[in-house]
């Protein structure tokens, strides 16, 4: 099945956060008889991250171009985002029904989490200012870091339904809202 960026898709960007913009690369309700998986490789991912300004054009181009030179590599960092996305989905998901949360998916999670602030560096700006940056390390998901902190930000507040079927969002940083499963 063709990907997002084959198909030239243009994700709604309503969750929000750009945490429940992940969760909602997946058209149509999960456990449904339909779901569609957008994020489909590599590729459409980077795709992805262009589109809600995580990437530059010339970054994507760069992460296109390492992922055609190591194909294994981005076929496995592919399966780890997907992994991350929805360890998400579950605990928010979980949160917003009021039920126990997975223990492996907010482990997941959490590293995610502890693996982004481990590369998030400030450096001095002007007198007094600083600015926030992630290290480049090589890895193929470095992109995905603000991803990881935009879930903590997310998850460090009460999590709500807001009742719209088919995607997550939130109206403001303080409320996550849930509108489908």
């Amino acid at each position: 099945m063709a990907g997002a960026r084959q198909e030239r898709h243009r994700f709604e960007l309503d969750g929000g956060t750009v945490a429940l913009d992940f969760v909602n690369t997946v058209s149509g309700m999960r456990g449904s008889t339909n779901p569609r998986e957008r994020l489909e490789g590599f590729a459409d991912l980077v795709y992805w991250a262009e589109q809600v300004g995580l990437i530059d054009g010339r970054e994507a181009a760069r992460l296109y171009g390492r992922a055609e030179q190591d194909p294994a590599r981005a076929a496995e960092s592919h399966r780890q985002a997907i992994r991350r996305r929805e360890a998400l989905h579950d605990v928010v998901v979980a949160a917003v029904d009021a039920g126990p949360i997975p223990g492996a998916a907010l482990e997941t999670v959490n590293a995610w989490i502890a693996d982004a602030l481990a590369h998030r560096r400030f450096r001095t700006v002007a007198p007094g200012k600083f600015e926030a940056s992630f290290e480049d390390d090589g890895d193929l998901l470095a992109f995905l870091r603000p991803v990881a902190l935009d879930a903590a930000e997310l998850l460090d507040h009460e999590v709500s339904v807001d009742a719209a079927p088919g995607s997550y969002s939130t109206r403001r940083r303080t409320t996550a809202a849930a509108s489908a499963r």
